[in-house]
Formats: C-alpha cells, structure tokens, sequence
C-alpha cells in the first residue's frame, strides 16, 4: 500500500498532507512535473496481519475436543439414527441417507491462520438445520455411545452436564436483512453458532431470498468477504478454500467480497460496513470493484471499461435484481444499498459494526474508508427520523434550517486525534507525503454530485499525521503523556472517536420531543446507531459541550490579555456563576462542571481538554481560504498552531498549579443541612449558597480540620451584611416542622359561654 495525498479543495476540503508542515521538506520532481514526496510506508502505516507463508492450522487441547465431538456426533446420527420429537422433516436435507458433515466457518479459520486467538466457532452443516443439530449433539453427550467413547474420558468432560449449556434459537428475519435461522449454545466453554450451508435464490421482482441447503461452494459464495469464506472440515482436518481465493487474499491482505459485490451487497447491505470494518481492522486493501460498485468511480490503472464488463464485475450475470436491467440495474442496485443500510437493516445490527470500527485497531482507517466509499453521511448524520435540523441558537425554538458540514470537518480532526493518540509529530525538514501525484485522488464532501477522479487501489492506507513537532513541543509534557492512548481508558478512546466523527452536526439541533430541542449528535448515537445512553450519548453530548465551555473558560481564565467582558459574563452565565468571584474559583468550578467531571459518566478533564484543543485547532485549519499550496500560508498556519498551544499551556499550568483536577470532586465544606441549620435560609436558595461555598473552599491554600467551622463563620458573616443573596431577593423560610405539628390556639372561653354550655348539657 501506498499513502495518498489530498488535493487541497477551497473551504470544504481535506487538508492535503503538506498541511503544517515545515516549508523545507524535501520536494523530488516526476518527469511529469508533478510533485511527489518520498516517505517511507513504516512510520505511517500500522502493520498489515497478513498470513505468513504456508501457514496451518494449530488447535488447541480444548478445540481438538470440540472436532472430536463434532465429529462424533456427525458419525452418530448418521449410524443410530435418534429419533428427537423437535426435529421433524423441514430440519433435514433429502432423505437423510447423506451423512451429515460439520465445518467450522469464517472468522475463526481466518483468525488461526493468522496465529491469533479466537473462542467464537460458526459451525456449518451439510444435511441438518443448526438447531436440529444442536439438538442431536446434547442428545449424544447425554447417550451410552458418548458415555463409552474415549472422549468422554478426557478432562474436558469430567463434569457431568458442565460439556453443553442451554440451546438459544435465534430466529430468521429477511426483513431486517438476517435470513439464516441460527442455533447457539456454549460447549466446552467455547461460544458455538450452529447453522446449515445454504442457497440463497431470488425471484424476480422480490428481494427476499428463497433459502435452500447448499454445497460448501454455494455457502461460501454466499459470505461477505473472501478471508471469511474459508471452511475448516473436522473430519479431514483441512482448510477448503472454496472460492479459490480466501487464503489467497488472506496472504496479500486484500477485501474481496466471494461474488460480484454487487450481488454480494443486495444479499445483505450490512456486509458494506463489514468490508470497511474488516479492511480497517487488518489494514487491508479493497478491492476495486468495490468502490466502484458504491461509488461509480473507476479505478486507477483499468482499461475504461464498457457497460457489460462492468456489469460482469459488478454483479452476477444471473441475478435478476441486476442483469435484466443492465447498466441501470447496477446504479438501482447501488441505490438499493444505501436505502437499505437506512431503512432495512436493523439500526442495532448497523450500531454493532460502526462501534467495533471505532473500537478496533485502526479507526482513522475506518472513517477515511467510509468517507471515500460515501458512506460518512449515511453513519454520522442523524437518520430521517430525526425530521428537521436546525442551526444551533439560543432561542427556542430555534428558526434557521441548518446542514451538516463535510466530511473533511471529522476527518482532519480524527487525523489530529490520531496523531496525539500515538504522540505522531512531523519533524522539522521531514517528507510528508509519499510518492503520490498531489492530483491523484479528489476528495469531495460525499454529498455533491460532482464528476470523481480515479481512485487509487492503494486507498487504505492511513494519512500522515498533521501535527508538526513545534506544535506538540509548545505543550506540556505532562498534557501531552495524559492524551496519549496508554494514559486513557478504552471507552475514553471510543467516545473521542465518536466525538471527532460527529463534529459536522456540531453546530445543528434537531427536535427531541415537542418543543425540546437537542443536539443533532445525540440523534445520531440515540437513533441512527442505536448505542448506550450512558455509556456514549451522554459522555458525547458532554464532550460537544466542552468545545464550548474550555475554549471560552481558556480565553477568559488564562489568556495575557484582558479577557472581553462579553466572554466573561458569558462563561459565567454557562457555569451560572455569580460575578466578582477569583480565577482561582472559577477555574476550579469550570473544571468542577459535570460535562467536564462526572463520576457516573466516567468523565474526566483531560479527554475534555483534548477534544477542545482539537476543535479549535480545526477551526483555524477552517479559517484559511487559500490551497496551502504557499510556504507563507503554512508558516502563518503553523505560527498560529503552536500560539494556541502556548495558550493551552498557561491554561494547563494554572490547573496544575492549584492542583484543580484531584479537586474537581470535592464535596463542600458544608453540605445543605448545615448551609440551612447556618442561615435558616429557604431551601430552594442551597444550591445557589453552596457555589459561594465551593469558590470558598477553593480559594484556601489548604483545608485544615477546623474549615467547617471557618467557612461557617464567613458564610454567616456575608450573609449577615447582604452577601451571596440580596436581601430583597431572599423569600421567607418556609415553617419549620415543629411549628407545623403545632395545633392552634384554642380561644380563652368566657364565663357566661362556659355556664351556658353546661347548661344545655344538663338538659
């Protein structure tokens, strides 16, 4: 693989690769002219798992066991023949007198191939449906056979009923793009999926498969990807390579999918997220029909093609989705695809492959992939549901439709989350492009309908990062270190991620329920992605926030110069501070704020702090309308990068100085009650008093045993003169409970009332 490089496009644009860098990097001219700079493929790409030289298949004690069994109870049903009253006819191919044979499936043969682990086996069979196999095997392990064979003797099975867990069937859905029914049980320990090989046939007009049992060949042209398609026999012990080019792809790290992609995709639409998850996982190339079957673009290095090879390409000759339609059967075809990966497949189904990219090895991959396949819109923008989006205001309603922006908004941030995750600098007087033509690929925003270059073949490879290295010195080491991948926690990394890829939405609302508006993000986590509330939208939305509130926190907290009075009162009036408090206080109440810390979310300032850095950064890459293309434009670009450094640095410092991280959970001095036994004020004004307090015990050098007591008396004493809360502007203590339990005084009775009393009582 090969890096490319961007061109430059005015406004909405990928940075191109020169981008920050230092203006004396060496430049070698091609006989055409054009631009090209060498770099070496090591420090820019993460290496390829690529499967080495005549490679096989080692088991385990505990995956030997599981092919024996497997094998066994294949040999057993076959032989004896148990009657099971569940399985009936419709579970069985032919007439039963073909011995049924077991393979394991997919990920798991890849994974050995490669040398790496794997405890989750797709088991595929030739005559029997997944779950009347599964019924057959606990059936065995439960029958006399088992209980004589030299198997059962093994340690795997010295405990009784431990061997096999409870059968879940997890039931066919077309609709939603799941069109095999599926069998799980846990054996040995061991996560076990139980399915038959099968055919898949369509009729004309429907897109809803008729689903038959199959050969292995039929099976594993039916699989997403070629690396994926390989079949393990238990009973041969050898890998069947059915397409003939599974371990061939596995060897040149290459994502092909078994038939013509077009075919493939119109089978099950989620598979298109699968080639980029896969792709960005083993950092392997795709295949150019692939793009071109998404995109329409032609790849680099074909002959230009005809309509009919390229629908031979694209799509199988015999598939009547496609072939009776020709040429415009593949553009249908490409529309049927994304208007299913919208409306038909599952938005949880969707949610499980977009958060394994994110949380997989190669992120930034993944994003630039689904940007360059156009996918970025149809993951990261809110789903039709979401009805309207709105230019975020402070009014609300708010009035302005707003759009989101394009797609080289979120990926020249991920490039610089990528980079300060991996603590990636460019050093002064390095190349920073490889040798690739400056034209050779055009990148638009994925939405326009402007003509496309070709695209290189070389396109997953992963961009130079974008940080020059005085940048990354004008910050302190310590901010630097807790960016680093090491220092943050695997759902940190996740939701920053999340966060980069949303930052087209930033600035749009969308309306949640009548009259309540939210952030467009939020929808797209809540209902396009269908992931956790508290474990993603939440922390996001807190994150989004932070690109507010540190920005405006740093300019007004930190700066040299006199912080505006409008930012000042505005900092104050998001943090609902009341005026006149020290820098100390309000920096220690920003970082106090619970989109910045947050027990139960898990959120801390560092990540907060980096989002923010970076979404500054972005906006003055953003602020530059020219093409990067002068040494000028550059060094101002890159001047101006490493002053915003040097401010997050005094911001920082500050920070550290009073020790305000390890403080930002500090409980106050005085809680409510005491606030209230203190005052005897109304309750509603507690959480107003104890703002006061928080500034208090901030502004302390230290907190001795007796600061309960001292913040009382100062609390009281401001209190006392009109301090905290204006006199006018205090209500009246509600009754205490005492007096509440009191009854009212029973009027003193006359002596004439008395005796007439007694009188009419006598009476």
């Amino acid at each position: 693989m090969s890096l490319t490089c961007f061109r430059a496009w005015p406004r909405q644009r990928l940075l191109p690769l020169r981008s920050l860098c230092s203006p004396s990097a060496t430049i070698v001219r091609s006989p055409s002219s054009q631009i090209l700079v060498s770099l070496s493929l090591t420090t820019q790409l993460r290496s390829r798992s690529t499967m080495r030289q005549g490679a096989q298949i080692h088991l385990t004690e505990q995956e030997e066991a599981i092919c024996q069994l497997l094998d066994q109870t294949c040999s057993y049903i076959h032989r004896e023949r148990p009657n099971i009253p569940d399985i009936d006819s419709t579970q069985t191919s032919g007439d039963g007198s073909q011995p049924c044979e077991a393979r394991i499936a997919g990920g798991w043969v890849r994974d050995k191939l490669l040398a790496r682990d794997s405890d989750d086996l797709d088991i595929s069979l030739s005559t029997l449906t997944g779950n009347a196999f599964a019924l057959y095997l606990k059936h065995y392990l439960s029958s006399p056979s088992f209980a004589a064979s030299p198997l059962a003797r093994s340690p795997f099975f010295s405990d009784e009923g431990s061997e096999m867990g409870r059968i879940g069937k997890i039931a066919a859905n077309p609709e939603q793009s799941k069109n095999l029914e599926t069998a799980t049980a846990r054996v040995l320990g061991l996560s076990l999926d139980f399915v038959n090989l099968r055919k898949e046939t369509y009729d004309p007009g429907s897109r809803i498969p008729t689903m038959t049992f199959g050969t292995p060949k039929e099976d594993a042209e039916r699989r997403d990807i070629t690396i994926n398609s390989l079949l393990y026999n238990v009973h041969t012990r050898q890998v069947e390579d059915h397409t003939g080019l599974g371990l061939q792809d596995l060897a040149s790290g290459l994502i092909r999918t078994p038939l013509p992609p077009l075919t493939t995709f119109l089978d099950d639409p989620l598979r298109v997220l699968r080639c980029v998850r896969f792709s960005s996982r083993f950092a392997y190339e795709l295949h150019p029909t692939i793009i071109r079957c998404l995109t329409g673009a032609n790849v680099a290095g074909n002959p230009a093609d005809g309509a009919e090879t390229s629908l031979d390409q694209l799509a199988s000759s015999d598939d009547p989705r496609v072939s009776t339609q020709g040429s415009r059967g593949v553009e249908s075809g490409r529309d049927q695809i994304r208007d299913a990966l919208v409306s038909k497949v599952s938005r949880e189904r969707f949610g499980i492959e977009v958060d394994k990219m994110i949380k997989g090895p190669n992120p930034l991959l993944a994003l630039f992939l689904l940007h360059r396949l156009e996918l970025f819109p149809l993951v990261f923008h809110p789903p039709p549901s979401a009805g309207k989006l709105y230019a975020a205001s402070a009014s609300i309603p708010p009035k302005e439709l707003g759009q989101p922006g394009p797609d080289s908004v979120a990926l020249n941030a991920a490039r610089l989350l990528d980079a300060i995750l991996g603590g990636k600098a460019l050093e002064d007087g390095s190349p920073v492009n490889q040798s690739v033509p400056l034209d050779s690929l055009r990148i638009g925003d994925g939405r326009n309908d402007t003509q496309k270059a070709d695209l290189s073949r070389a396109f997953s490879s992963i961009p130079t990062s974008p940080i020059p290295k005085a940048v990354l010195a004008a910050l302190p080491a310590d901010l630097v270190s807790s960016w680093s991948s090491a220092s943050l926690s695997s759902e940190e990394r996740r939701r920053l991620w999340i966060s980069v890829a949303l930052l087209p939405v930033r600035h749009l609302m969308y309306e949640e329920k009548k009259n309540k508006f939210a952030w467009a993000g939020e929808s797209v986590i809540a209902n396009g992605l269908k992931l956790g509330t508290k474990t993603l939208k939440e922390p996001v939305a807190s994150l989004h926030r932070c690109m507010e509130l540190l920005p405006l926190g740093r300019k007004v907290l930190s700066s040299e110069q006199t912080p505006v009075d409008a930012e000042s009162e505005a900092l104050d009036r998001l943090l609902h501070l009341p005026r006149g408090l020290s820098v100390k206080s309000r920096l220690a109440l920003l970082l106090r704020n619970p989109h910045v810390s947050n027990g139960m979310l898990q959120l801390r300032p560092e990540p907060a702090l980096l989002v923010s850095f970076i979404s500054e950064l972005i906006d003055l890459w953003h602020q530059h309308t020219g093409t990067f293309d002068d040494t000028a434009t550059l060094a101002a670009l890159q001047a101006q990068s490493t002053a915003l450094a040097s401010e997050y640095t005094r911001f920082w410092r500050l920070i550290t100085q009073w020790n305000l991280v390890a403080r930002a959970d500090e409980k106050p001095v005085l809680d409510g009650n005491a606030v209230t036994a203190c005052l005897g004020c109304h309750p509603k004004l507690i959480s107003q008093i104890q703002t006061f307090v928080l500034a208090w015990q901030y502004d302390q050098p230290q907190l001795g045993g007796d600061a309960e007591e001292e913040c009382r008396t100062w609390l009281k004493a401001e209190w006392d003169k009109g301090g905290i809360v204006p006199f006018d502007q205090r209500p009246a203590p509600p009754p205490s409970k005492g007096d509440k339990a009191k009854k009212k005084p029973v009027p003193a009775k006359t002596a004439e009332e008395g005796e007439r009393r007694k009188r009419q009582k006598s009476e």
